[in-house]
């Protein structure tokens, strides 16, 4: 439970940040600067297509990794998207953050709050699920591990002190100041991954389906769905309009808003199939895209050149800013 009000704040209405409606993923740091395993123009390249991506249109660019990933290890992507702050003074700075044992929600709430803070207002959390060896394989526990990671991060954005007593996480008399700049918090989005059956799922245990559903908690689920701004997502049309069919089910079912849907991948040439695939997705429901742009050759996990960014964002820029819903 969160002390106080005792609820943090919660999306009511139905809507799409416009800084997440396109999104650019970039790598973080591939390893300490200065290290033997560092390419010595990474930290250049990867500033580059920040300052591209604020060029071409790009709403926020979402950085990956943390300080444990990867066999060399890559930098914490808070501290590198605070790096970046000066690049711009309108793009949001996303972070992509693995579920794991390094980085509790309330430490990882605290520092994207200081990015938050030091950004003026600039930062979002996108939450990747990402099982650990002592989860429960159901996917009711997978839901319920991952709500109350996001509530943990909600209320701290939102309250000034928060108690919590859950399954995989307690907190007490838990403090986060000073709070984000951002009214409410920063945008907190969830990639978890094809969730769409446990959602169904859940809909089939409250009404008594088919003896043997083992859906997520009814209340898992309405926490989770109510404290996020979106669910991130991989995968085809098919899957995108499955996906965008089940949280529009378990929304009807539980008189909450609509949740926006975000795809995340790789789209093909921005200058040739790019735009009919992304037309092609949100008219499959989603209404928004994280995209990956690649480098082409050279090394596919470095950060994209400044020309491949402009060139994707100068196109898909006008397309997704005609999205309505």
């Amino acid at each position: 439970m969160t002390t106080g009000s005792s609820r943090p704040t919660l999306r009511s209405t139905f809507a799409v940040d416009p800084s997440i409606r396109l999104g650019l993923e970039l790598p973080s740091l591939p390893a300490p600067a200065g290290s033997d395993d560092a390419p010595a123009n990474g930290r250049g390249d990867l500033m580059a297509s920040v300052a591209a991506a604020d060029r071409s249109g790009f709403g926020s660019v979402w950085l990956t990794g943390g300080a444990h990933d990867g066999p060399t290890g890559t930098c914490d992507a808070c501290t590198v998207a605070s790096g970046a702050a000066p690049l711009s003074k309108r793009l949001t700075l996303g972070v992509v953050a693995p579920l794991t044992g390094a980085r509790s929600p309330s430490v990882l709430a605290r520092d994207v709050t200081a990015l938050d803070v030091v950004s003026k207002g600039r930062a979002a959390l996108c939450l990747a699920d990402s099982p650990r060896g002592d989860a429960p394989a159901s996917e009711g526990s997978h839901l319920g591990r991952l709500a109350e990671a996001v509530w943990i991060c909600r209320a701290l954005f939102t309250k000034d002190r928060t108690d919590w007593n859950g399954q995989w996480y307690h907190l007490s008399g838990a403090v986060n100041r000073p709070g984000p700049v951002r009214p409410g918090g920063p945008p907190l989005l969830v990639d978890a991954g094809d969730i769409s059956g446990a959602l169904r799922g859940s809909i089939e245990k409250k009404r008594g389906g088919a003896e043997g559903v083992q859906g997520p908690r009814r209340e898992d689920v309405a926490r989770l769905l109510t404290s996020i701004d979106g669910c991130v997502m991989t995968g085809t049309g098919n899957q995108v309009t499955a996906m965008r069919r089940a949280l529009d089910a378990v929304s009807l079912e539980l008189s909450i808003a609509r949740v926006p849907v975000i795809w995340r991948g790789v789209l093909p040439e921005a200058e040739k199939q790019g735009p009919s695939a992304a037309t092609a997705l949100h008219e499959a429901g989603a209404d928004g895209l994280i995209v990956l742009v690649g480098r082409g050759s050279e090394d596919p996990g470095a950060p994209p050149s400044a020309d491949r960014v402009e060139s994707t964002g100068g196109v898909l820029a006008p397309l997704v800013g005609g999205w309505t819903s």
